[in-house]
């Protein structure tokens, strides 16, 4: 599994498939995205397990990652 940060200690995925299969396991659909910050004027996308942000966020997960977040949106 590429995880690229997490935010709102949730973790972000460089492919989309990782991310479902981490929601499916975690009993929640859908994924949304988000930019992530890897320098100056540089971003990648990342995927998200959940519909929307809100829709994780409302969730009590266990963090994947020990990384800090990245500034993603």
């Amino acid at each position: 599994m590429a995880i690229l940060t997490e935010i709102d200690s949730k973790p972000l995925f460089s492919k989309l498939r990782e991310a479902l299969d981490y929601g499916k396991k975690q009993g929640i659909e859908g994924y949304h995205l988000h930019k992530y910050n890897i320098g100056p004027n540089r971003y990648r996308t990342g995927y998200m397990a959940g519909e929307t942000h809100e829709h994780i966020s409302n969730r009590n997960l266990p963090s994947t990652a020990s990384r800090s977040s990245g500034g993603g949106y």
